[in-house]
């Protein structure tokens, strides 16, 4: 088994126990207070599809290896105005190489898509933003500054190194939660964050750029999209 691989699933079941023992999604998150400063909009995710039997053969031709996005605004997935803007790789890797150059898209139609081809929830968490990160944010979608794209599996220490940059070793994960901090819309406010973990002997965090455990944590906040 890969060495990292075997890590990962060390790591996960080490999360999993705590997350029963201290009593669910709150391990990793704190309450905030919210102020006019804030707008609402949404979080958009789902899990890799990798290994599971009851989706459709449309849906496994695929490689849908789990996604977040965030839209600035709480129209229905299937509106034509609506907007999920997500982080990714300009191109795939190459040989030994652990970034690549990434971007910042709409990504709607990868989202509506998984929906109505993929037999997996697709997850809505109705947040708070902070208007000036938003409006950062949308600059970076119109003037494309330079950003590296990685993930905790091929970028290993380097990704985790990297782990506070907001421009370098960023997915999908991270890079909306660094640069935006979402807060989870419910009474004051939950900060979505990472929590700081040294087990295997360098710095990593919880979710941490998993896809797996992002969706484990804060699934309990989010509901499972389903068309008006």
């Amino acid at each position: 088994m890969n060495i990292y691989k075997h890590k990962y699933i060390k790591y996960k079941k080490k999360y999993i126990n705590q997350k029963k023992l201290m009593g669910g999604a709150q391990l990793a998150n704190k309450p905030v207070v919210l102020t006019p400063q804030y707008n609402e909009g949404e979080l958009w995710f789902y899990n890799s599809t990798t290994g599971n039997k009851n989706n459709s053969e449309k849906c496994k031709s695929f490689s849908y290896l789990g996604h977040l996005g965030i839209s600035f605004d709480k129209t229905d997935l299937l509106n034509e105005n609506k907007k999920i803007y997500a982080f990714g790789p300009k191109r795939d890797y190459g040989k030994d190489e652990i970034c690549v150059p990434g971007d910042i898209k709409d990504d709607v139609n990868m989202f509506r898509k998984f929906y109505k081809e993929c037999n997996q929830p697709l997850y809505k968490i109705n947040i708070k933003y902070d208007k000036a990160k938003a409006t950062k944010f949308m600059e970076y979608v119109e003037k494309k500054p330079e950003f590296t794209y990685s993930d905790p599996f091929t970028g290993t220490k380097e990704f985790y190194k990297n782990f506070e940059s907001k421009e370098k070793f960023n997915n999908c994960i991270t890079f909306i939660t660094h640069n935006i901090v979402p807060i989870i819309d419910v009474g004051d406010g939950i900060k979505i964050e990472h929590k700081l973990n040294t087990d295997f002997g360098f710095p990593t965090h919880i979710p941490g750029g998993w896809i797996s455990q992002f969706v484990e944590i804060y699934k309990d906040y989010a509901e499972v999209y389903r068309e008006n």
